[in-house]
């Protein structure tokens, strides 16, 4: 077995673990475990573990962005988590030196899911 492989295989260990943990959780905080979603359930572990820590839950979930690679959508996070009073719109507007290099997709993709949750109508640029 090479080194990359025993990666892999250790990978999917740890993944096979988790989902185990992840369905343990869904029965034990959920009435109906079977209609909470494998991800609520793990948001759930995660402020668990966090100990309901704002800013430790903003870290798991900057962390998770950037290694999928939404980096975007990790700069707006981080923006709004480093001004928690600044307006929705100064948000959405804002010229951050870090966000100005983004791709207009990107910058679009985040405006819009970020718009989303603090339930503001998305209207594209042209």
């Amino acid at each position: 077995m090479t080194p990359q492989q025993a990666c892999e295989a250790e990978q999917e260990d740890i993944n096979s673990s988790l989902d185990k943990l992840i369905d343990r959780q869904r029965k034990l905080s959920f009435t109906q475990p079977d209609k909470a979603s494998q991800t609520e359930a793990l948001g759930t572990m995660v402020s668990n573990y966090t100990g309901w820590d704002g800013e430790a839950i903003y870290l798991v979930a900057h962390e998770a962005l950037g290694d999928a690679n939404y980096h975007a959508l990790a700069a707006k996070l981080k923006y709004l988590w480093d001004h928690p009073f600044v307006r929705a719109e100064q948000l959405c507007a804002v010229e951050d030196e870090r966000i100005k290099e983004l791709t207009k997709a990107e910058d679009e993709a985040a405006e819009k899911a970020i718009r989303e949750i603090l339930h503001i109508p998305y209207v594209p640029n042209p």
